[in-house]
This record gives C-alpha cells, structure tokens and sequence, in this order.
C-alpha cells in the first residue's frame, strides 16, 4: 500500500506538496519541480507562507500569503479548491496554476496541496476575450463554428441579419439554422475548406 501511494505520488501529472502541522513543506514530487522551476530540495526548505514565493492574482497584484489556498486551508482547517494563483518561478516565468488544497488528517501533517497548469487555458481565453470584442465592433456579419458545424460566437451584425437571438443560435448547427438543403448546396464545401486551413 505505501509502495503504490509512492508510485502514484511521483507519477501524478498534478505538483503535489505536503506539510507538516506548521506549514513547512515536507515533501514534494518529480511535477511540482517542472511546475515551479524550483529544485525539490529547494522547495522543501520552504514553509508554504515563506516570504520566498511570489505568487500574484489573475489581475497581476501579488496575493497576500494569508489568501494562498495552502495556507487557508491549514489555518481553517477546510478544504479550498481551484485557486486561480500565478506563481513567478526563479527566472522570471510566471505560471498559472489552479490550486486545490486540503488538510490530512494526522497528527504529523498539515495539508496536502495539488496544483495543476493552466497558462495555456488562461491564454486562449484571453485571446478569445479579445476576439470576441473585435467581432462585437464590427458591422460585418460574423459568426465562429466548430468543426462540427456547431456556431460558437456570433456577432450582433449576424443575429440582425437572420433576426434571431443569440441563445436560438448558439450550439446548434448552420444546417439546423440556414437548413440543411441550403447548408449542403452551398456552404458546406467552403466551410469545409475553412477548417481544413486551406482558405
């Protein structure tokens, strides 16, 4: 049982650390090290309130230690989940983690804290924030479907055009909006070649 506990504690893709009932870190796997660019011998040094880290808000202000979710969770004793923390690593890189973080009930621990990366979602999401506000500007007709076929952004230009509203359009496909005769007959092989990227 111990054996497979340290299997899944080193193979899990999530960093994982635990600490003692005072907060200092007593153990940390092989992801958390990728994760925060910091040597696990290093890390492990650290108590999870250290003056060391930086950790700042989605925002970008720096997170007062008292609101990382680690240290909520030892000081109320409850478990805190998806903390949105960007943690700046030793070369100036900051990562996003969402951070879930949870107190172990024996005398010698304190919390177990796993945090996975989301730098990559964060930035997609605000790529499309800001596609979404160039295609609210425009009085062009505009509309974003998946490959399915599926609209997933629509502008007020386009709603006007077929006088719907947003919500009759959205997750449903252009064959069931358009048609299916008209999608087939005409739109699907340009869409198709959209997809493709050969357009």
């Amino acid at each position: 049982s111990l054996e497979k506990s340290r299997v899944l504690f080193s193979a899990f893709p999530l960093g994982i650390s635990v600490t003692d009932p005072a907060g200092v870190i007593l153990e940390t796997n092989a992801q958390a090290e990728a994760l925060l660019g910091l040597r696990n011998q290093e890390h492990e040094r650290r108590s999870i309130d250290s003056d060391a880290w930086h950790i700042i808000r989605p925002g970008g202000t720096r997170l007062p230690k008292e609101a990382y979710a680690s240290v909520t969770a030892l000081r109320e004793k409850r478990l805190v989940e998806n903390s949105e923390e960007g943690f700046v690593r030793p070369d100036g890189r900051v990562v996003w983690l969402n951070v879930t973080a949870a107190p172990i009930p024996l005398a010698s621990h304190g919390v177990v804290v796993a945090y996975g990366d989301i730098t990559e979602r964060r930035r997609l999401e605000k790529d499309l924030h800001a596609y979404r506000n160039i295609v609210s500007s425009t009085d062009d007709f505009i509309s974003l479907v998946d490959p399915e076929y599926v609209y997933r952004i629509v502008n007020d230009s386009y709603l006007k055009l077929n006088q719907m509203r947003a919500e009759e359009i959205l997750g449903h496909t252009v064959g069931e909006i358009l048609g299916e005769a008209l999608f087939q007959e005409t739109l699907k092989s340009r869409l198709d070649r959209c997809l493709s990227g050969k357009v």
